[in-house]
């Protein structure tokens, strides 16, 4: 007599279809509450996306969740009224609920935290019954919620979700039993005083508003328009004046803001900070120039450029850390275009002081924002090369900045923008050989692009 293969092979399949791991059914989750920083839709969205990587699990809408708990009338029950959860879960066919929330952790248990380390907590229940099948911690480091923290928290409860599906239903609840009113007589009750409030100790600080520290370096290109324009007395400029014009050049960018006191403090006084900006240009200039005799010839110049600024500023940050945010600073800067010595211009040396605002809105996303700045110089002072244009010269400068700004995941930053500084002068007198000037423009158009993180 033959065997049949075919009836143990199926056999086979129906006990790994009876014995088989939990993941072997589907099980129905709802993120219903994540407290934490900043906004809670972005927290549900980190958590959800997370889930969805899980096979076997289906993911019950946050809103549709708290929509049905609010039409049956338990919404304010919830997580504590068991009963009350179950009934919601039951009526959506939900199979699991994760509540979660936002801690400090506790030093016994992580030894190893940091002060601005956060953990979240996350708990997990039983649609069927509404009760606690279990409670997992994951720590923050430096209280960032990146996309590694929601995978790991997840991890962490992914075999709690599917025991989920062997909870019971809960016992119905007893009929009331009628009881007899009994009558006593009232028992006397002695006051007792006020016992002392406990006072809570002072919270550390959170991990919103702005980076204690945000660092870029990048690529600079620039190109410069100057336009200086003599008097007809003027004995060292016959036909009236310089005209120079730069081409655009590449150099190097650096951006440094650090906000010391957001370690230290939750109010106010977080926001301010300090800042530094460095730029360096490389360039050569191919230039006329005019010899002592009247005649021109063609000379390469060896050309520098170079801009540093100082800078203290006050940043407030609506939300978390890459939420939008205004700010505004007042700095000191120096900003120097030298050319080699000749006898026709020997360039400007600017010191000014800078006030400014500006702000930056994410248009939705983090990963997609608009960066806006404007400072007026309301003070300039061109030192020893003022003697390039005359004897006394008033200044009055400008800068404008506008770009984009992507924050990424883990403190990655990318910054592109275009910057227009430009200085007007109004030129009298005397100055180096006998030049005499009325006045004079010096406009720098700048684009940059630069990557950093912020801590």
């Amino acid at each position: 007599m033959k065997r049949c293969p075919s009836i143990g092979l199926l056999l086979c399949l129906c006990w790994v279809g009876l014995a088989g791991p939990a993941w072997a059914r589907d099980v129905t989750v709802a993120v219903a509450g994540l407290e934490g920083p900043g906004k809670e839709h972005a927290r549900l969205v980190g958590l959800q996306r997370a889930l969805k990587r899980v096979r076997g699990v289906d993911i019950q809408t946050t809103s549709g969740f708290r929509k049905e708990a609010k039409k049956l009338g338990v919404a304010d029950l919830l997580p504590d009224d068991g009963r009350a959860l179950g009934q919601v879960a039951r009526s959506l066919n939900t199979d699991a609920i994760i509540y979660g929330r936002w801690e400090r952790p506790d030093k016994r248990t992580w030894s190893r935290a940091r002060k601005n380390d956060r953990v979240m907590i996350l708990i997990v229940y039983a649609g069927a019954n509404g009760g606690i099948v279990a409670e997992r911690s994951v720590r923050v480091p430096k209280g960032r919620l990146t996309r590694q923290i929601y995978r790991k928290a997840v991890a962490a409860i992914e075999d709690d979700l599917f025991k989920t599906l062997d909870a019971g239903l809960p016992p119905p609840e007893p009929e009331p039993v009628p009881v007899a009113p009994v009558f006593e007589e009232p028992i006397p009750v002695t006051p007792v005083a006020d016992e002392p409030v406990p006072v809570e100790p002072e919270p550390e600080p959170s991990g919103e508003g702005p980076p204690v520290l945000a660092i870029h370096a990048g690529l600079a290109l620039l190109s410069r328009t100057f336009d200086y324009t003599a008097a007809a007395e003027s004995a060292q400029f016959a036909e009236g004046g310089i005209q120079y014009e730069s081409s655009i050049v590449p150099g190097i960018a650096l951006d440094l803001e650090v906000h010391p006191l957001k370690l230290a403090t939750d109010g106010f006084a977080r926001g301010f900070g300090l800042g530094v900006t460095f730029e360096k240009v490389f360039l050569s200039t191919e230039q006329a120039v005019q010899l002592s005799d009247g005649t021109t010839e063609d000379a390469s110049l060896e050309t520098t450029h170079q801009h540093l600024m100082l800078r203290l500023l006050y940043r407030h940050v609506f939300g978390d850390a890459d939420g939008a945010d205004i700010h505004g600073h007042i700095g000191f800067g120096w900003l120097s275009f030298e050319l080699e010595d000749n006898p026709e211009y020997n360039g400007a040396a600017y010191q000014y002081l800078s006030l400014g605002v500006g702000g930056t809105v994410p248009l939705g996303t983090p990963l997609f924002c608009l960066d806006a700045r404007v400072a007026v110089l309301p003070s300039v002072d061109l030192g020893d090369t003022a003697e390039e244009l005359g004897d006394d010269v008033s200044l009055f400068g400008y800068r404008l900045y506008g770009g984009v700004a992507s924050r990424l995941s883990g403190g990655l930053s990318l910054q592109a923008g275009v910057e227009f500084t430009g200085f007007d002068a109004d030129v009298s007198g005397e100055g180096r050989d006998g030049r005499v000037g009325e006045s004079a423009t010096d406009h720098y158009l700048g684009f940059r692009l630069m990557g950093g993180y912020r801590f």
